[in-house]
């Protein structure tokens, strides 16, 4: 009797187990995706950065290539200026 009782303990232990680790390999498969998703959001917020810092350079040299073709531009139209 006493010997069934343990064998009855050990089985419910086991299932119990098996129910931990079902559950562990649930929650593991669920912070996966959400690391998936936050490593994907990282990669778009540093995408744009990257891309305002070209166009703010991309305007700053058109501003400058602008200013310059206008310098350029009086000075032939207006040589006696």
């Amino acid at each position: 009797m006493i010997k069934q009782e343990i064998n009855d303990e050990n089985h419910r232990f086991e299932q119990l187990m098996l129910r931990v680790k079902r559950e562990q390999h649930n929650r593991i498969e669920d912070l996966k995706g959400q690391l998936y998703a936050v490593n994907r959001l990282i990669q778009m917020a540093t995408w744009q950065r990257d891309v305002r810092a070209v166009l703010k350079l991309s305007t700053a040299v058109v501003g400058a290539v602008e200013g310059s073709v206008a310098s350029t531009v009086r000075r032939f139209c207006h040589p006696e200026d």
